[in-house]
């Protein structure tokens, strides 16, 4: 197989859509290299083959070293035609091949022997030649995946760890392996934490040292432990096991089966102070890193027969807790001092209420929700509410003094005996022995509310991003392509103004004294298609003008008088690579399992599809108009009856209903016949 091939398939495997927005981390290794080879029949001799020859236009300088090939691979690549990726990728995964140990100890100076004894050269000692010129590679490849595509399949970003300089660049990417990178859900499944938690890192190596050892390897137990004294690859380890945590969706390995595990969540106290009467009053909601169900949730408290209740409410929060009565629960009745839990044993869900003696509150409003919110942590530059448990007042107090701008308490009738309130600041320093007041030491920026086109950062223009940044002083400048954008106090976020250029990138930089720190880049696109007849879009798509198979051209319908009485038409497998088919008839229903061609005998009316562990959603698959597809109740096939009532009656809570109403009641139909037949 020849070099490029070689390289679109490793470079495929990490730069891909579900990466799109997370930090790609070029994990490689020799079963990777034979797994993808295997696709074509292809192994680690046929890889390394494929790098001594290299790409065309450099294949004959055969008594060039590889890092010059690889050099010349890199230059002037994007003037050269048909190139999805970067084609040097193919070398990078093997300068990381050669710094993979499975089980032994980081060392620079086993790297460079490796490194010629995968080529098949003679072993010389010393640095190999052009080695130093290879940092222009990795920086190209971060530019190429933040600047030119826009994070779209993946961010990469140049970590240079360590006292080893350039052996540090491929040894950055062995930190943690694939299969330990996607065992991090399970672990923080474990640990019981969710994003919204802001661990530190301290609070992030303990929980993976605790919950993780079954799953990670001896190496990436060393590194946590310290053993290896390295700082900088430990603390790049643990700033990936926390952007990991930060994308997860809640959901665990597809190889993971587990009946018995819950979907775990936290319970956030909400507080209402009320200036007029000078009154607090307090409530709960759940926020949860998975998306709450619209169905009712049900919970009821450990050792206690009271039964409370939520729905979704914004993003992942729930609405106010209620009691059986209907009425908002009074979350003062619980114990915050040494937490408690809830659980709705039906839909599997499970909430806990933190124990700490101090309490953070912020403005709900950069959540979207009313009054004040609790949350995991303070953040530099922000303005704070403090609940405190009065044995430990004289440490807070102290702290507030000495590294808040602003600190004071406050008095309000119906805060809970023993507790105290304060107001507080711009706090610059951490109370040391109290998570809930440690700072996080550097700044995130974030792109937040616009509408995405996929996954990357490309938006609508009907709905542009707001800029946000996490942790920030309050004295940085934000700049859009080097011009200050306005800060809104109500919402905290930098918003765009006026007309934005359409389909350029566009760079939010953000400046502390005069010095760039963070920036990201996105791009504005135009909310339209513009399609002005069925000749130009056939043109601009390249089909023949003569082509005559039916299509939808915008709201325009073309040959549907050729459509051939007997034609099938294509199952959207698209949705999913697990869908259930839902036919007309009672017994009619087909389980697709994404390996097979999908072919039934009669169309589907639904297509139920898994959007992740216990959650999947339904979407109308028939060609019919919808006054002729409700349910005949005749059985359409006895044999598969029983499984047919099995998915349309206990699965239905997890399985998300259509929000359109003539598709909700049409489904409701189909339901209440799974009932009775």
């Amino acid at each position: 197989m020849s070099y490029l091939k070689w390289n679109n398939l490793i470079a495929n495997y990490f730069f891909n859509e579900a990466m799109a927005g997370r930090e790609v981390l070029l994990f490689v290794d020799e079963s990777l290299i034979n797994e993808i080879g295997s696709k074509i029949g292809e192994d680690l001799n046929g890889f390394i083959s494929s790098i001594n020859e290299g790409p065309s236009w450099v294949n004959t300088h055969r008594n060039h070293g590889i890092c010059r090939k690889a050099f010349q691979t890199y230059e002037d690549w994007r003037f050269r035609k048909k190139l999805r990726y970067p084609p040097y990728i193919g070398y990078l995964a093997l300068f990381i091949l050669a710094g993979y140990v499975e089980d032994e100890h980081y060392s620079k100076i086993a790297y460079y022997p490796k490194l010629r004894t995968l080529l098949g050269e003679n072993e010389v000692s010393g640095q190999y030649p052009y080695f130093d010129r290879m940092i222009s590679l990795w920086k190209d490849l971060e530019k190429w995946s933040v600047e030119d595509r826009l994070e779209e399949l993946g961010r990469f970003k140049v970590r240079i760890r360590g006292k080893w300089r350039h052996v540090g660049l491929p040894l950055s990417q062995t930190i943690i392996s694939s299969k330990e990178r996607k065992d991090l859900l399970l672990i923080f499944n474990r640990a019981g934490i969710i994003s919204s938690d802001s661990p530190d890192a301290d609070t992030i190596n303990r929980t993976l040292l605790e919950h993780g050892q079954d799953v990670l390897t001896k190496k990436t137990v060393r590194l946590l432990n310290g053993e290896d004294k390295n700082e900088h690859l430990q603390q790049a380890l643990l700033e990936l096991v926390n952007e990991e945590l930060n994308e997860w969706d809640g959901s665990l390995p597809e190889d993971f089966v587990d009946s018995d595990s819950f979907v775990k969540s936290r319970i956030r106290i909400c507080l209402n102070l009320n200036k007029v009467t000078r009154k607090a009053t307090f409530s709960f909601r759940i926020n949860s890193q998975n998306e709450i169900p619209s169905e009712l949730l049900v919970f009821q408290r450990r050792g206690d027969l009271s039964l409370f209740n939520c729905r979704r409410s914004i993003d992942n929060w729930s609405t106010e807790l209620k009691g059986k009565d209907g009425l908002i629960l009074d979350s003062t009745n619980f114990n915050w001092l040494n937490g408690e839990q809830i659980e709705d044993l039906e839909n599997r869900w499970e909430s806990s209420l933190k124990g700490t003696p101090v309490r953070v509150f912020i403005e709900g409003q950069k959540y979207g929700l009313p009054n004040l919110v609790e949350t995991a942590r303070i953040e530099q530059g922000s303005r704070f509410i403090l609940l405190c448990c009065n044995s430990y007042i004289n440490t807070i107090i102290e702290w507030g003094q000495n590294s808040c701008e602003t600190f004071g308490e406050i008095n309000y009738t119906g805060v809970p005996n023993g507790w105290s309130l304060f107001h507080g600041s711009n706090p610059h320093e951490s109370c040391i022995g109290i998570t809930e007041l440690t700072l996080a030491s550097e700044i995130r920026i974030r792109l937040v509310d616009g509408l995405r086109l996929g996954k990357g950062n490309t938006f609508f223009r009907a709905a542009p991003p707001k800029i946000l940044l996490e942790n920030n002083k309050g004295n940085e400048v934000v700049l859009l392509n080097d011009e200050p954008l306005p800060y809104n106090k109500e919402s905290q976020h930098w918003e765009l103004i006026g007309n934005l250029p359409l389909d350029r990138t566009l760079t939010v930089r953000v400046l502390d004294q005069g010095n760039e720190i963070r920036r990201i880049n996105f791009k504005i696109t135009n909310s339209k298609i513009s399609i002005r007849n069925k000749e130009s879009f056939i043109e601009t798509i390249g089909l023949h003008d003569e082509c005559r198979e039916p299509m939808n051209i915008g709201v325009n319908v073309y040959n549907t008088d050729i459509i051939p009485p007997d034609k099938q038409y294509p199952l959207p497998t698209y949705l999913s690579n697990e869908i259930i088919f839902i036919g007309q008839h009672p017994g009619q229903i087909y389980h697709w399992q994404g390996k097979a061609v999908a072919k039934l005998e009669w169309e589907p009316i639904w297509a139920i599809w898994k959007v992740r562990r216990r959650k999947w959603k339904v979407n109308f698959a028939s060609t019919k108009k919808l006054t002729e597809c409700q349910i005949n109740k005749e059985v359409g096939n006895q044999k598969d009856l029983r499984y047919w009532k099995t998915v349309m009656c206990k699965m239905k809570k997890a399985i998300e209903k259509p929000e359109f109403p003539p598709l909700y009641e049409l489904w409701e139909s189909y339901l209440e016949v799974a009932k009775r037949v």
